[in-house]
């Protein structure tokens, strides 16, 4: 177990998932951050931030001074807006880069222009091409630099189940035969998909070099959580948690630990 990521906790409500139609909204003070610390045993290492929200520089700099990473999502912010975090260093990531902050403009590149061209933040990518378009994928790609890209499932509770309608956390939610899962508004909620199947979509259409894709959804997210010397890649005196498949990405076994599971 590595720890937990608060992801949507602290959004703007626009973008604020299960809690939009409550009309909730959390900001991150400094006391309830160090609530949500204790209650998580001491462990919260990675938090997504809407910049936007009042108190979040004041909680970004105190979650750092914890060792807690930080993100930004879930963001209507302007570019410039969101440069007063980004000069600050407070920035560590993008949640799920594209998604859930607005639009890219000519004139106002937004939360995902500014986090591109910043060599200091890691760019979450979901690579269903759901939630992000091929076209859109390749262009990150060109643009960002490919260790500071780290490929994420956003996987929920209704990946992999039938089409049809369900009931969750009290909301509707559809799960439809082109494998989207949609809200009451027609919104995407979370992704079918695993991390696998994920990154076997992106090797599919030979957009990068199998060992860079690879690296996308291991080393580089160990990396970034600074548990590379325990796991992310096959080396002597490292958790050997690995996947067995074959040419075609067929998976043959599972290894956690270098016991085998599957």
């Amino acid at each position: 177990f590595l720890g937990l990521n608060l992801e949507a906790y602290f959004s703007n409500l626009q973008y604020a998932g299960y809690r939009q139609p409550n009309k909730q909204l959390n900001l991150p003070s400094i006391e309830h951050l160090e609530e949500l610390i204790r209650r998580s045993g001491n462990q919260l290492k990675y938090v997504m931030v809407a910049p936007e929200l009042e108190g979040a520089m004041d909680g970004m700099e105190y979650l750092h001074k914890q060792g807690i990473k930080v993100s930004a999502g879930h963001t209507l912010m302007t570019a410039n807006e969101f440069k007063k975090f980004t000069e600050k260093h407070l920035i560590d990531a993008l949640t799920h880069t594209g998604n859930n902050m607005g639009v890219m403009h000519q004139r106002d590149v937004g939360v995902m222009g500014v986090g591109l061209l910043d060599p200091n933040i890691v760019c979450e990518l979901i690579t269903d091409f759901i939630h992000v378009s091929e076209e859109m994928v390749r262009l990150i790609l060109k643009v960002k630099e490919h260790d500071k890209i780290i490929l994420v499932s956003d996987s929920v509770s209704l990946a992999g189940q039938p089409a049809g309608e369900y009931s969750l956390k009290g909301h509707r939610r559809t799960v439809g035969e082109d494998c989207r899962i949609l809200d009451e508004q027609g919104g995407i909620q979370g992704c079918y998909f695993t991390l696998y199947q994920n990154l076997c979509k992106l090797l599919e259409r030979e957009i990068l070099p199998f060992e860079e894709a690879v690296k996308m959804a291991s080393l580089y997210p160990a990396r970034f959580l600074q548990c590379d010397d325990r796991i992310g890649s096959i080396k002597v005196d490292k958790k050997a948690d690995l996947l067995i498949v074959d040419p075609s990405m067929k998976l043959l076994a599972t290894f956690v630990g270098g016991k085998k599971i599957n």
